[in-house]
């Protein structure tokens, strides 16, 4: 609740002056919209906390007969967010909120390693709750072995992959769909 991208979104119409780093996170999401063709979208929040995306897996009843929560309505997409990178300030649509999560850890995985490769690492990798960011040579023969975990068995791995410089994230809707 107190974090500056909240801050944003509760000024939704007015233009906010915001840090270097909020700033690249929401030009990010903007970018990603628009080079996307809106198929990533970081304004579906109002629909992710409808389907509890808000909320810890421990407080979410399971969706009984595949019923889904009341529907949002369509999102406002990003052509109206308005950025000015020379002042820091970004002005969102009055009622539009955003939603990171489909970036955010994504983007600290880059901040991160490209933190320890500029201080002399040969290689490393970050891993940010399961999103997983490789630069550098890995172990393997320069690669970077990756566990994928088994969604429906407890501790399980799927499978390994060997990953040169890049980015692994994987997805289920074993907990939430």
């Amino acid at each position: 609740p107190s974090s500056e991208l909240n801050a944003l979104c509760r000024a939704a119409g007015t233009p906010v002056r915001v840090s270097k780093r909020t700033f690249g996170l929401v030009e990010a999401l903007v970018d990603a919209w628009f080079r996307t063709g809106g198929r990533f979208d970081p304004t579906i929040r109002r629909a992710l906390e409808a389907h509890g995306y808000d909320r810890d897996f421990l407080d979410i009843r399971p969706v009984i007969g595949g019923a889904h929560m009341s529907a949002t309505g369509p999102s406002p997409g990003c052509e109206n967010i308005v950025l000015d990178a020379a002042e820091l300030i970004v002005e969102l649509p009055v009622g539009m909120l955003l939603d990171a999560g489909g970036l955010a850890k994504g983007l600290a995985a880059d901040i991160v390693a490209s933190f320890v490769m500029e201080r002399g690492a040969t290689g490393v990798v970050a891993n940010l709750a399961g999103d997983i960011r490789t630069m550098g040579v890995g172990p393997l023969d320069g690669l970077w072995p990756v566990s994928i975990e088994d969604p429906f068995a407890n501790d399980a791995v799927l499978c390994t992959i060997a990953v040169g410089e890049g980015a692994v994230c994987t997805s289920s809707v074993v907990r939430r769909s």
